[in-house]
């Protein structure tokens, strides 16, 4: 075999790769193992398929009280939109307009405000930095998610205790306050009373206001572009950031038991693939940090050895014919 002499002089096999990049190379992969946290994942799985069978019996025993309250708030529910699409409709006048002022246009203006920051953010973020936040993100989506379903009953039970609380609060109200209702009952009771519904129910038990959602009593102020930021930098495209986290139907909601335990398993195999992707956005991060912390960290650095580096530069220059280019002119 032919062997290729370096310039420090070892030799190697020509295209093989040096011992040096062999090491770097099983750092990585050490550094990529450890960053995925195999054995803390363990711990939890363990700990969660002990209880999973528990969680599921004790949820069975629940949903059927669960069901019946909702469908008992149902019935105050239709007979409050009866009421109130004749005297405080949200899509006709008197009350289109103060819906648009006090309510649409007010969540729009936080929204964007929202938006503005998100697109300061996102101009000096780097692209590993980028791909490290978005992974962030999915685990913290993805963690709430399954922390709802491990709780699923107690979550209910909090939400109908809320809604309840809403319908009392309505029904009560006196007559100088009256207006509220255009948010608390389209904006707040209403909505969340549909996202509990269970998906067992009768064809028949429809939840009203389906013309009347948020998304279309606002539509005209929601659908407006934002005023331009004139002190923020346009993004850059973001079809780098991977496909968006879909992650279903709104949670909580009074899934059937038979549902259960497969959302559950969902849930658990959707947390796992984040914190997979979190480790690998982080260690991609933290091997080539691109933030800019340290861009202006290098920038420092490279500012002061750039006089160095120009002078070193210019003297490892050497002539077409480094043999003869120092020596004597001949003599005649």
């Amino acid at each position: 075999m032919t062997l290729a002499t370096s310039s420090g002089g070892s030799t190697a096999a020509p295209g093989c790769p040096s011992t040096k990049q062999l090491l770097e190379d099983t750092l990585k992969q050490i550094a990529d193992f450890d960053a995925l946290k195999l054995t803390e994942l363990k711990g939890e799985l363990e700990g969660f398929v002990k209880k999973q069978q528990g969680l599921v019996d004790d949820y069975k025993k629940a949903y059927p009280e669960l069901r019946r309250r909702w469908c008992a708030q149902h019935t105050d529910v239709q007979t409050l939109y009866t009421q109130l699409k004749s005297t405080h409709d949200p899509l006709k006048s008197p009350w289109k307009e103060l819906v648009s002022r006090c309510i649409c246009v007010k969540q729009k203006n936080v929204d964007c405000l929202g938006e503005a920051i998100r697109n300061r953010k996102r101009c000096c973020q780097g692209q590993l930095e980028w791909a490290f936040e978005q992974a962030k993100d999915k685990l913290t989506a993805t963690k709430a998610r399954l922390d709802i379903l491990l709780a699923l009953t107690a979550k209910l039970d909090a939400a109908l205790t809320a809604d309840g609380n809403w319908i009392k609060g309505i029904q009560t109200l006196p007559g100088p306050e009256r207006a509220t209702v255009l948010y608390l009952y389209w904006v707040r009771l209403l909505p969340a009373h549909r996202a509990l519904k269970p998906s067992d129910l009768g064809g028949d038990c429809t939840v009203p206001g389906d013309d009347e959602t948020p998304e279309k009593i606002c539509k005209v102020d929601w659908e407006k572009k934002c005023e331009p930021d004139k002190w923020a930098c346009t993004p850059p495209a973001s079809a780098d950031a991977g496909t968006a986290y879909d992650s279903g139907r709104q949670l909580p909601w009074l899934m059937p038991p038979d549902s259960y335990e497969s959302a559950l398993d969902c849930a658990w195999d959707d947390y796992r693939k984040a914190k997979k992707e979190l480790a690998v956005a982080e260690a991609a991060f933290k091997a080539k940090p691109d933030d800019l912390a340290t861009n202006v960290k290098e920038h420092g650095a490279a500012r002061e050895a750039l006089e160095g580096d120009i002078l070193k530069c210019l003297k490892e220059w050497k002539p077409n014919d480094p043999c003869c280019a120092d020596a004597e002119p001949a003599h005649a």
